[in-house]
């Protein structure tokens, strides 16, 4: 599993970020509009906890400024329908 990401804010969307490392890889993420709102500048340093999802049809990377919201989402994700 992937705890978390760090590095350089390369560009937002509406619903997505995606994130340069220090390895030269560029990770997008889905992130949740209220993060979206609070986020820096693009080429601002940013750090966020991690959810990588994985199903039959397809894989989700997801991003969060705050533990407590990753929390909250996994919590969300074991309810059937969600």
């Amino acid at each position: 599993m992937i705890a978390f990401i760090e590095g350089t804010l390369v560009k937002k969307t509406v619903s997505t970020v995606v994130v340069a490392t220090a390895s030269g890889l560029g990770y997008e993420l889905f992130v949740p509009v209220t993060d979206l709102e609070q986020m820096p500048a693009n080429g601002s340093k940013v750090f966020l906890h991690t959810y990588l999802q994985v199903k039959e049809d397809g894989v989700a990377f997801f991003g969060f400024l705050e533990e407590e919201a990753l929390q909250i989402f996994k919590l969300l994700i074991t309810v059937n329908g969600i």
